[in-house]
């Protein structure tokens, strides 16, 4: 029976997955595979178990976008309740704000930095086991605070810190050298800086601390890292928060720290134009009610002087004519003022970064919107100050917006400066002509009704100012931040790292991966052939027989009359094969055997083989023919001193070099004889065609025994006489690289009729699905094999 098959193609066989060869493999390695799994589940377990775990915790601040929202400035700052009592001016202390200039404030370094010296983040706490460290945050006994700490050192620097007695504790610092004994709330002075262990409860007994200093910058830095603030909806203005740390308590304060900041510092920030506008009106109110007091003490002392109690009744008339002109040039003069000091204010360069003070009664829209840009360009600058230096474009930019929009400013108070000087001229010549009627006035009602002027025009200016106070301080109070949280920082339940079940299975898949790694590695670096698909890889040779290894490789017979073993009916299947090859051929079979290199099997496998033709009836002839190293009849203890070499030397006859094998009444052997120094030479004389001729008459099966052909070329001298070529593998012994023998061979020429037995074959789960199709595997189902058959695997 002849089994034809083709070199198989290698990418194919790369691209393509055996599932049933992996299956066989994970059965046959199972042991390695459940030790591999419970190694990387044990693995898992430790990460698990002693890893710094990581929770992610999550804030939500929604944001009063007014680019988005449309809302005024007045609402937005002010809140609805005090829009319509600063009707006036509320425009101007407006500061629109939007939701990327909101992030970039919260990431701010400054505003993290303000977070990480309150909550003193640049020192961690840690208390020893048995193995590793945990790091302690409410539980911890201990604070430590520095002060003078040096920002230079590249790395955190790790003290350590054991209670000696309730009085004295050490502490320890090896990246430092030193070792302090000190007490608790006592100064230590180290050359990064000054510390103080402050206790907060009793020191656990027999237990050893730790704490671990950071640079500002680096907490800063890594802060950043472990942060990540998102805009959840490009339709909503919400600030999704999220910040990782090892310890779900403190991630959340540090959240609600940094948010508590941000809205503080955001309110501070809308206060500021109030807080100006009330300490320029404070200001003005002490002159004013100086210059008013001045003017009563006046009118008092010239009452007193004069005796007058009233002059109401004698100037009714006059002033009833001239009040209107009175009114107009008091209001214009209060106006004008007002612009000067204004004025002065605008130009005094302490105030060039200052919001301008919001205390016109200039009904002027043009001037109303200048100052309402320059207000919101100095906070905008504030904003951008957080986040930007001053040699930013952007910085730069809205500076020049300021000088532009300050030009702009002064050129009109200076407009309406002039304007109110021309007013106040007109009404004063209005008055003038009044005055001439006046003059027919006792000269001291005419000095009562000046002073009683300049006082009206005072306790007007004083009244105006103590309203507008008021309403700055009812804006102030009600600044609201840009934002408001929505979602107060809460941690998640569960650690985002390690993750459990990610962690067990990555821990099992490994166990798995680092066998069949290691199993796949071995086989690639094997030179040997291990499996059937290693041969038919490799070579279109056919296999008719695979004889399986055997624990009693000592005996040198396995087939017996009775033998139902595995490995004797494997040799039956070998023999049946055989016969299919030779088919009716009516006058003997001669079968060569031969194989690369010694060692693998060809003299175990002509005996096995001979007598399982023995038992069918078969009259048999071994032939040694392995001239160099003869073995057959060593296992058989037959003297060798006569056989093939004495025939082709000699006149000896055929009869008197066959002897009878001593192991079944039906074999027979020709030994080698001597060892000749010319065996290839003996091999090729013409005698030796002679006698096959001559042994094919006398039996049924002859069976030769021949060299390596990967040693000598023995073999190929007598391929011509056999009618079937045996060329003998054995599992990891034969050389991968040695079927390219075989395929010379064939390809060549020099043997024809060559079929393949593969020797030693261990039986597994990967060999069913690798040396395949097991002829003979599973013979001996019901069969009763003798003990030393059973030894067979």
């Amino acid at each position: 029976m002849e089994k034809k098959m083709g070199i198989k193609n290698n990418t194919d066989t790369e691209d393509r997955i055996d599932i049933r060869k992996l299956a066989a493999i994970f059965i046959d390695k199972w042991k390695y595979f459940l030790i591999g799994s419970i190694s990387g589940i044990l693995l898992a377990f430790l990460v698990i178990r002693y890893a710094e775990p990581g929770y992610k915790i999550h804030a939500q601040v929604l944001v009063n976008d007014d680019q988005q929202s449309g809302g005024g400035a007045a609402s937005s700052l002010l809140g609805g309740a005090a829009t319509g009592m600063l009707s006036d001016f509320s425009s101007l202390l407006g500061v629109k704000s939007n939701v990327n200039n909101e992030m970039a404030i919260i990431q701010s370094r400054d505003l993290i930095q303000s977070v990480v010296t309150s909550l003193n983040l640049n020192v961690k706490y840690f208390r020893y086991g048995a193995i590793g460290k945990a790091e302690l945050y409410y539980e911890t006994p201990f604070n430590v605070f520095f002060t003078n700490l040096k920002d230079t050192f590249s790395r955190p620097i790790s003290f350590d810190l054991e209670v000696i007695d309730h009085q004295k504790l050490k502490i320890s610092c090896s990246s430092l050298d030193t070792i302090f004994i000190t007490k608790a709330n006592e100064t230590v002075k180290t050359i990064i800086g000054d510390f103080t262990v402050v206790q907060k409860s009793s020191f656990e007994p027999d237990t050893k601390y730790g704490f671990k200093v950071t640079a500002i910058d680096m907490v800063i830095d890594d802060f950043l890292k472990d942060m990540q603030i998102d805009i959840t909806d490009k339709l909503a203005t919400v600030l999704d928060i999220e910040y990782k740390c090892n310890i779900p308590e403190k991630g959340e304060d540090i959240l609600k720290k940094l948010v508590h900041d941000y809205l503080k510092n955001d309110v501070s920030q809308k206060n500021e134009v109030s807080d100006s506008t009330i300490a320029f009106i404070d200001s003005r109110i002490k002159f004013i009610e100086s210059d008013l007091q001045q003017l009563e003490n006046s009118i008092q002392a010239f009452k007193q002087k004069n005796n007058i109690a009233d002059f109401t009744e004698q100037a009714k008339v006059l002033i009833d004519n001239g009040s209107t002109y009175y009114n107009q040039l008091a209001q214009a003069q209060v106006q004008l003022e007002v612009v000067q000091h204004t004025l002065a204010y605008v130009l005094d360069q302490k105030n060039n970064k200052r919001p301008i003070p919001v205390t016109s009664i200039s009904q002027d829209p043009n001037f109303l919107a200048i100052t309402q840009k320059y207000n919101t360009l100095e906070i905008e600058r504030d904003r951008l100050s957080l986040s930007a230096t001053e040699q930013n474009p952007t910085v730069k930019n809205v500076d020049l917006q300021i000088a532009n929009v300050r030009k702009d400013l002064i050129s009109s108070l200076e407009n309406q400066e002039k304007a109110l000087k021309i007013t106040i001229a007109s009404f004063s010549k209005e008055n003038e002509t009044i005055s001439e009627f006046l003059k027919k006035i006792p000269a001291n009602e005419r000095e009562y009704l000046d002073l009683a002027r300049q006082q009206k025009i005072k306790e007007e200016l004083y009244l105006y100012l103590l309203e507008k106070k008021e309403e700055t301080a009812i804006a102030e109070a009600s600044n609201l931040a840009s934002a408001r949280i929505i979602e107060t920082p809460k941690s998640e339940f569960l650690p985002y790292f390690p993750k459990r079940g990610l962690f067990y299975c990555g821990g099992f898949l490994l166990g798995l991966i680092v066998p069949l790694g290691i199993i796949y590695l071995k086989e690639k670096l094997n030179n040997r052939i291990t499996k059937r698909d290693d041969i038919e890889e490799s070579t279109s040779v056919p296999i008719i027989g695979e004889i399986n290894h055997s624990t009693g490789a000592e005996k040198r017979l396995i087939v017996k009359d009775n033998g139902r073993s595995i490995i004797a009916e494997q040799f039956r299947t070998l023999r049946t094969n055989l016969q299919f090859i030779f088919g009716n051929k009516t006058d003997a079979s001669v079968i060569l055997m031969t194989s690369s290199m010694s060692g693998e099997g060809k003299s175990f496998i002509a005996l096995n083989l001979s007598y399982a033709y023995a038992i069918t009836g078969k009259k048999v002839l071994l032939m040694e023919l392995d001239l160099r190293k003869p073995k057959l009849s060593q296992q058989l203890e037959i003297e060798n001193n006569v056989g093939f070499s004495n025939y082709i030397i000699s006149d000896i006859r055929v009869q008197d070099i066959i002897k009878p094998s001593g192991i079944s009444e039906n074999i027979f052997i020709i030994s080698s004889g001597p060892i000749p120094p010319n065996p290839a030479e003996l091999l090729a004389n013409s005698k030796t065609s002679q006698l096959f001729a001559e042994l094919r008459k006398q039996f049924d099966i002859i069976i030769v025994d021949t060299p390596p052909i990967g040693l000598v070329t023995d073999s190929q001298i007598l391929t011509s006489l056999a009618d079937a070529n045996l060329y003998v593998l054995r599992q990891n012994y034969t050389f991968k690289g040695q079927i390219g023998i075989i395929n010379e061979l064939k390809e060549t020429g020099k043997f024809n009729d060559l079929y393949l037995i593969v020797n030693d074959v261990h039986i597994n789960s990967s060999y069913k699905y690798g040396y395949g199709y097991g002829y003979g595997y599973g013979y001996g189902y019901g069969y009763g094999a003798n003990e030393n058959e059973k030894k067979s695997s």
